[in-house]
């Protein structure tokens, strides 16, 4: 049962396909390789991925599984983590190999065609190598979403970088190479200040700042598409070239090789169940304003529809409580915060009520449509 749900739920997506190409499905494929992420400036660091990415056209789905000693890389205490496309929402899992307070791992959910960078893997980059060509095959404009992290509001608000690349020669080819820069102007005009870089003042033309590169070695061919038989992904520090012109300094190095190709899906990476218990970010409904996502936990199940009542009142619950927490989390009086804790839990309480019916009604309304 749960292998046809399983392909019920790709059927359902694929049945879509048509909205995001000129046609029918003409491309399945799968690739697993390698791949190392190396920090090159300050303390060394490494973490090793074994990856797996599956791409139906516009949809694409990716499981990154670390290679080190949970004893002793932090890193990998993570077992695994996938993220999928359905054509509208990015869905993320992290499973930990040891519950940690009573949870088995974390989700996060957004709306995005970009791979998210919140969970750790460096999914994006596997993305760029391997399933970014309907993505690039329909910008126009010279901009591209950067593949590393940025801080929240940037992501939500859709910051681009400009960019150059080329593609192999299909229709929606994957890139051959990319070279992204950092535009200082739009960087400061951004909606919010980021949390990971300062302001700066503006210094000579952008677009000679390197932010980020990405090139490829030789390449192969599955289902009429030319796949990079390795990449190499390095960042460089921008500020130091735009205090110092032509003093570019590289920071990070992420390499990749291919190293088995198949010409189907892996339909079990396009489930969005999460096996066991899970806490939830997310923030769908929330356009550009990320700063508290909706959360939630699940346990065997999956994140709700948009259209759910559920993720609404939960929506609900979420705004209410932000508000009350931001009159009177801070305030100094025992009284005040002892009030504030019963509110909240009066609250959650009346909310969970609400969610229970909400539920059972839904249950039967669907026993009597079947």
């Amino acid at each position: 049962m749960e292998y046809l749900k399983i392909l019920f739920t790709r059927a359902t997506i694929l049945a879509s396909i048509g909205q995001f190409t000129d046609g029918p499905a003409a491309s399945e494929y799968t690739v697993e390789g390698y791949l190392k992420y190396q920090a090159l400036a300050g303390t060394s660091y490494a973490e090793e991925y074994r990856f797996t990415v599956t791409v139906s056209n516009c949809l694409w789905a990716i499981e990154m599984r670390p290679l080190g000693d949970p004893k002793k890389a932090s890193y990998a205490l993570t077992s695994r983590c996938t993220q999928f496309f359905d054509g509208k929402t990015l869905t993320c899992k992290l499973y930990w190999t040891a519950a940690i307070r009573g949870q088995n791992g974390v989700m996060f959910v957004e709306e995005s065609d970009v791979p998210s960078s919140v969970l750790q893997g460096f999914a994006a980059n596997i993305w760029l190598a391997y399933a970014s060509g309907c993505y690039l095959h329909g910008i126009t404009n010279g901009h591209l979403k950067p593949t590393w992290l940025l801080d929240t509001n940037r992501r939500a608000n859709g910051f681009t970088a400009p960019a150059q690349w080329d593609t192999y020669p299909q229709k929606m080819g994957l890139p051959v190479f990319v070279k992204y820069y950092f535009d200082q102007s739009a960087w400061n005009a951004s909606k919010e200040r980021s949390t990971y870089h300062r302001p700066i003042q503006s210094i000579g033309d952008s677009r000679a700042i390197l932010w980020a590169s990405y090139e490829t070695g030789g390449n192969t061919n599955v289902s009429g598409i030319s796949l990079p038989l390795e990449f190499t992904f390095t960042g460089f520090e921008a500020y130091k070239e735009l205090a110092k012109p032509g003093n570019r300094l590289a920071v990070t190095r992420i390499t990749g090789k291919t190293e088995s190709v198949k010409p189907k899906i892996e339909d079990r990476l396009f489930d969005a169940t999460f096996l066991g218990i899970a806490a939830v970010d997310d923030v769908r409904l929330l356009g550009a304003r990320r700063e508290n996502g909706i959360n939630y936990r699940l346990t065997n199940a999956a994140p709700p529809a948009t259209d759910d009542k559920m993720l609404s009142l939960l929506r609900a619950r979420q705004e209410f409580l932000d508000s009350l927490a931001g009159k009177h989390f801070h305030q100094k009086t025992k009284g005040t915060r002892i009030t504030f804790l019963v509110l909240t839990l009066f609250v959650t309480t009346i909310f969970a009520v609400i969610l229970v019916k909400a539920r059972q009604q839904s249950k039967s309304t669907e026993r009597t449509v079947t």
